[in-house]
């Protein structure tokens, strides 16, 4: 009884203290500024969904992989980075529209900070514009990226298991609506 006790204190507590701004209640959508051009020689081009197609210097996904590869939990991005290496071997151009998490992952990072090109299929054109928000739906925080005119173009799943105040441990998995809604969206974008 006495375990149950401590590994429920830090609930509790949490639970005591004044909620911050949540990201995920704030539907602000903000803005990246892309830069222009890839910075290096070698270009990775991921075909992501109906919508748009994403271009990263091989310099940038190296840089990633190789900080994220050193983490415990990521052995998945030496990985990729190998793979990579192959194909980069004979070209200095390499497409790829496999799914790929730690690809997904990277992509998410670089849209952040605008270090990548984004080919809008259905404009055809490069925007030099974007936005981004964080949007919950039932216990999941999505991360959408969209064009200026509000079409999403790229998708992350961020955080898991999200309990707001008030929402008890019972009605996790029980905010099916809102999974439609995900869904809903994650056909807008593609995938």
């Amino acid at each position: 009884m006495k375990f149950l006790l401590l590994a429920l204190l830090p609930f509790y507590l949490s639970a005591q203290s004044p909620p911050d701004r949540s990201n995920w209640k704030d539907t602000t959508m903000i803005r990246i500024d892309l830069h222009p051009g890839p910075s290096s020689k070698k270009v990775l081009v991921y075909d992501y969904g109906k919508n748009a197609m994403l271009f990263f210097a091989l310099d940038d996904v190296e840089a990633i992989c190789d900080h994220r590869s050193r983490q415990s939990w990521g052995k998945n991005y030496k990985v990729l980075m190998d793979h990579l290496n192959k194909k980069f071997r004979k070209k200095d151009t390499v497409s790829t529209a496999e799914y790929d998490p730690e690809l997904d992952a990277i992509a998410d990072t670089l849209l952040l900070i605008g270090k990548v090109n984004v080919y809008d299929k259905v404009n055809h054109e490069f925007p030099t514009l974007i936005y981004q928000r964080l949007e919950k739906y039932g216990e999941q925080a999505h991360r959408f990226f969209y064009f200026e005119d509000r079409r999403p173009f790229f998708e992350e799943l961020e955080l898991i298991g999200i309990l707001e105040e008030g929402d008890p441990l019972q009605n996790m998995g029980k905010h099916a609506e809102e999974y439609g809604k995900l869904y809903d969206k994650l056909r807008q974008v593609g995938k």
